[in-house]
């Protein structure tokens, strides 16, 4: 029979140095001090808004606790208020920027475009005006503004022209130049009714009066809202008419 092998005892390799959990390294420093800010600051963010919560809470206790504003009772011999003396004193007489002594009322004028004359009539004739400078002005919704400083010139103008002074004090409403006006072309003549007293030196009365103008023309325009105006020009405003 065969003779039974006799196992060989196993050899286990040791480790030339034993490790034990005991040994193991620690954490770095800088670790330790990283959880520890982390920790800090996480303490004051919690304080903080605690206190916050608490501040809030005291304000309402106090608004709800606050008794209600008492309003004093005026007393029997007080004066009433003059509301309207104060207020004129406040607010003294408006001032007319946009004064203008009247010619009369525009009916229609006469202009030429690229070499081709045309006319324009209103269908609701405005007035037509000087201001202080001398310059014509369509004027559209004159109205009378009570108890107005209009300048002394405008008066003296307007009396000289019409030969009666005004009986009211007028502003009104002047075309204004914008963006989108256009120029509807030159200005060659205009009719307008004028209600001029008889002057034996000038032979002027009411009626309607043209008046073609002379080089350098004035241009007369349209903004977009459909109002005329008049710029321009070399002429004179007197009380025999406009004159060059």
């Amino acid at each position: 029979m065969p003779k039974k092998k006799t196992p060989k005892p196993v050899q286990y390799a040791t480790a030339p140095e034993e490790i034990s959990l005991a040994e193991t390294p620690a954490a770095p420093k800088k670790a330790r001090k990283k959880k520890a800010k982390r920790s800090v600051k996480r303490t004051v963010k919690q304080a903080e808004k605690r206190a916050k919560r608490a501040a809030k809470a005291v304000r309402r206790r106090a608004r709800k606790s606050a008794p209600a504003p008492v309003k004093k009772a005026a007393p029997k011999h007080a004066k009433p208020k003059q509301e309207k003396a104060r207020s004129a004193r406040r607010n003294p007489a408006p001032r007319i920027e946009a004064a203008f002594y009247q010619l009369g009322t525009l009916t229609e004028f006469e202009f030429e475009k690229d070499g081709v004359e045309k006319r324009f009539a209103f269908d609701a004739p405005p007035v037509l005006a000087s201001d202080g400078l001398g310059k014509l002005r369509v004027v559209y919704d004159p109205r009378a503004v009570p108890g107005a400083k209009v300048p002394a010139r405008i008066n003296s103008l307007h009396e000289t022209f019409n030969g009666f002074a005004p009986e009211r004090h007028m502003a009104g409403v002047f075309g204004k130049r914008v963006p989108g006006t256009t120029v509807m072309g030159v200005l060659r003549a205009l009719t307008y009714y004028s209600e001029k007293c008889i002057d034996p030196e000038s032979c002027s009365s009411p009626g309607h009066y043209r008046h073609a103008f002379e080089a350098p023309f004035p241009r007369v325009l349209v903004n977009p809202a459909g109002l005329v105006l008049i710029e321009g020009g070399s002429y004179e405003i007197t009380r025999a008419g406009i004159v060059h």
